[in-house]
């Protein structure tokens, strides 16, 4: 596979559009959205170090289901064409069993967001945006740990299917209570425990 760099915010490809090129992040993350006719765009995950990207159209030959982009810091991702990948399934001892825990992963990740969207309340998926953030691009760091990925108020609301009003109010709370601060448009985790005490509380 070619290693190649992008630049942030960088369109890798689009929902709807046949695209040649199957990615496996290499450094840095990727955003992945999808849109409908209007325009909209609501953010289903990001992709962080080791994930596949592009791969479902490679197999099964129909248009991507998803768009691709890059976040705000330049990526390293390693590229190759969907034959290629084909024969890299079958050629290469293991690689078969790398590309299923990547489809399981994404599987749990779009149904535990439809298991949240029908039973968690707003704040309940907030704080596990918050802990899959950590977990994708999060770093320690002498204020906690650092996410990665600047975003806004209105980017969580997306991703959490929310509203910005309601974000911003948990978000002031987590502030007060020193579990979160903003610094040059990056959030700090200062208590990771405050998440995981939150989720065993109320046993979900």
């Amino acid at each position: 596979m070619e290693l190649c760099t992008y630049k942030r915010n960088t369109i890798l490809f689009t929902q709807g559009e046949e695209h040649p090129y199957v990615y496996i992040v290499g450094t840095g993350v990727v955003r992945i959205l999808t849109g409908d006719e209007n325009g909209s765009e609501k953010h289903l995950m990001i992709a962080g170090p080791g994930s596949l990207l592009g791969n479902l159209s490679s197999l099964d030959g129909y248009p991507s289901l998803f768009t691709a982009a890059t976040a705000e810091e330049n990526c390293r991702l390693y590229r190759t064409t969907g034959p290629i990948f084909a024969r890299m399934t079958a050629e290469i001892p293991g690689f078969k069993d790398f590309l299923i825990q990547d489809l399981c992963a994404k599987m749990r990740i779009l149904a535990g967001n439809i298991s949240s969207l029908s039973f968690q309340s707003a704040d309940v998926r907030i704080v596990r945006a918050f802990l899959y953030l950590i977990r994708e691009s999060g770093t320690p760091c002498r204020r906690g740990i650092k996410i990665n990925i600047p975003f806004t108020h209105q980017e969580m609301a997306d991703l959490v299917y929310s509203n910005r009003v309601t974000v911003s109010r948990f978000f002031s709370r987590l502030k007060k209570e020193g579990v979160i601060e903003k610094v040059n448009r990056y959030y700090y985790i200062r208590d990771v425990d405050y998440f995981y005490n939150y989720i065993n509380e109320l046993g979900v």
